[in-house]
């Protein structure tokens, strides 16, 4: 019988010592009512098996048919749950002595840590979460893969280790719904959650890259992978473009391994996703590409037009996806209050629209994200050293000043219009290299924190990425910086969350571990040159796409929030920014929110970002936390 390799989410409950029959019958409940929650990671199909000290779960989202096996897996000395793809199973089978016997990804992940133990996913290319509990000591591991791209949860209490591919159904397990104070800043400085920290105080994640072992009362956790920033050297740049080109074509290839799904395409016009467009579909001419793009209201907003022209110089079928306001608004008002934790990417919501929409025709997608965060792409890197150059020269109080003024400049609703842009910077210059790019994101200065939140949540931020140390240059200080604060916390986690709910996966070949270690290889200075960004990867797009796409100025994925918040979602927004709801959350000073809103709505200032940043946070903490609708 030919069965399907299954996938897309895992919880299950760990007890240190033995349990009555009637605690594990209420785990039991608990476990089903996790399946239930996250039935988006895996409609297909779900099963729960039962030890002598678990609860192991998974749910089916399945991509091939062809040896499968059913999870979770009792084999080779453990029992284990797997979430994800392994991109490389080929190799790791030969390494196993498999050769060409037909295993599956579970099987694989079974016989790999019987023969290298908790080390086994240095060996795997891929993105993954695993539950494994070892037959020999009953011990619990949980692994997730090296970008953090598949989430994984545990919450401790009592006698339980419980733990899910969301957060969600931990929630309800918790004894106290406490929001921890340092992930709200967190969430205020990066848009979203760092990729190892959890807005519940009680709960936590397994970072990226590392596994977390219990064994009776202890926890240890020991990372496996991280980045490793390194000095710039000068080797010759068409060898780096000629080896990154070979590393990126096998990134695409691994990502198109399915007999069931028939994948498609997510562009915007830019270079990066026209690029892995290209690729994808020189791997697979019989393949009829759809390339699905989100068509905005405005032109300052909308790159259909480039997306159209990328479709017919490449043989791909367009499919643009209206994103008017009214369809905005309504994404906002469901995905805002479904995601797990709190996303403050407006980007996210438009992601999750043109999902709904693409699921109707493919089940999976490739995109472009991670190019711009590991090969220099942004204009912020441009600005990096000037930036630099000011911190040396500017007093903190003038850089303080200058955010505070430029902050109350009207707003316009063009893209990244001019005051928006001096707003960010003058926001910047005051902050280390490596938080650079997130203080000029951010809604909220840390000053702005102290002062809009209440006294339980005005403390001082500490979130320091583990590997920072090991930056040297400015350039290389702020690419790791911006590797942790928005390709970890806020990208990876909007296109899982924003697919998962929607049952569909995204692939990133940019995101593949070879081609990240690579990005952290190669030298800056090589990279920006002549003031233009990324040249690298341009030096290979050169010979996949037309030149109008490839020096194309970016223009980026966003939405017109300003525009948003005083139409179509104003009362909404007003209604989450309510005294009632601010005063129930417990977060934002109640007079702080309600100066911002009268400023916003009333004056003609444009507080969006800040508006934005609250109302996401507030409507997810009143669905997820106060049950208020």
């Amino acid at each position: 019988m030919r069965r399907r390799t299954p996938m897309c989410g895992l919880s299950g409950v760990w007890f240190r010592k033995a349990e009555t029959a009637a605690s594990f019958s209420n785990h039991s409940r608990w476990c089903k009512y996790a399946l239930s929650v996250m039935r988006h990671r895996g409609p297909e199909g779900k099963k729960c098996v039962q030890g002598e000290n678990f609860i192991l779960c998974h749910s089916l989202l399945a991509f091939r048919k062809t040896y499968g096996d059913e999870q979770p897996l009792h084999a080779h000395g453990s029992i284990a749950a797997f979430n994800g793809e392994i991109y490389n199973m080929e190799e790791i089978k030969d390494t196993l002595g498999l050769h060409a016997r037909a295993v599956s990804e579970i099987d694989v992940v079974c016989r790999a840590y019987a023969r290298f133990g908790r080390s086994f996913p240095r060996r795997l290319k891929g993105m993954y979460a695993i539950a494994l509990v070892d037959g020999s000591d009953g011990a619990l591991h949980l692994f997730r893969d090296p970008l953090g791209k598949k989430p994984l949860y545990y919450l401790e209490q009592d006698n339980a280790v419980y733990f899910a591919s969301e957060l969600s159904p931990l929630l309800d397990a918790a004894r106290s719904r406490t929001l921890s104070p340092i992930a709200v800043r967190d969430y205020l400085l990066f848009n979203s959650l760092p990729p190892d920290r959890c807005i519940l105080a009680e709960a936590g994640k397994v970072p990226p890259g590392a596994s977390v072992r219990w064994n009776g009362a202890a926890r240890n956790t020991e990372r496996f992978w991280r980045p490793t920033p390194q000095e710039d050297r000068s080797p010759d740049r068409r060898a780096c473009a000629e080896e990154l080109e070979r590393v990126l074509v096998t990134a695409v290839r691994r990502r198109l391994q399915s007999d069931t799904a028939e994948p498609g395409l997510l562009v915007s016009g830019g270079l990066d996703s026209a690029l892995v467009a290209s690729i994808a579909r020189d791997q697979h001419r019989d393949r009829k590409w759809r390339a699905y793009s989100g068509r905005f209201v405005g032109a300052s907003y909308d790159e259909t037009p480039a997306a159209a022209l990328l479709a017919r110089a490449t043989g791909l079928e367009h499919v643009p996806i209206d994103l008017t306001d009214d369809v905005l608004a309504a994404a906002a008002m469901k995905y805002c209050a479904a995601v797990d934790e709190p996303i403050a990417d407006p980007s996210f919501v438009a992601m999750g629209a043109i999902l709904e929409r693409a699921r109707e025709r493919s089940k999976y997608l490739l995109t472009g994200d991670g190019a711009d965060d590991l090969f220099f792409g942004y204009s912020f890197f441009r600005i990096a050293r000037v930036l630099e150059a000011l911190h040396r020269l500017t007093p903190q109080a003038l850089a303080g000043w200058a955010a505070h003024a430029l902050t109350g400049l009207p707003g316009r609703d063009a893209n990244m219009n001019a005051g928006l842009v001096l707003g960010m910077l003058a926001r910047g210059v005051a902050a280390p290299p490596a938080w650079r790019f997130a203080y000029c994101t951010s809604a909220f200065s840390p000053n702005e924190m102290t002062h809009c939140l209440t006294p339980a949540f005005a403390g001082a931020h500490d979130a320091v990425p583990p590997f920072l140390d090991e930056a040297s240059s400015s350039l290389r200080r702020a690419q790791a910086g911006m590797f942790y604060g928005f390709l970890q916390a806020s990208i990876l986690t909007k296109l899982d969350r924003a697919s998962m709910l929607n049952s569909m996966e995204l692939r990133s070949p940019f995101l593949d571990i070879d081609v990240v270690e690579a990005s952290f290889r190669y030298p800056a200075h090589e990279q920006i040159r002549g003031g233009e960004t990324k040249q690298i990867v341009r030096s290979i797009a050169e010979k996949w796409l037309p030149g109008e796409i490839v020096h194309r100025k970016k223009q980026g994925f966003r939405l017109p929030v300003r525009r948003l918040s005083r139409t179509v979602l104003a009362t909404e927004i007003r209604k989450y920014l309510s005294p009632d709801v601010t005063r129930a959350v417990g977060v934002f000073a109640p007079d702080a929110v309600e100066r911002i809103s009268a400023e916003h709505f009333d004056k003609g200032l444009d507080h969006s970002k800040k508006i934005w940043t609250t109302y996401c946070l507030q409507k997810w903490a009143a669905h997820k936390l106060h049950s208020f609708s």
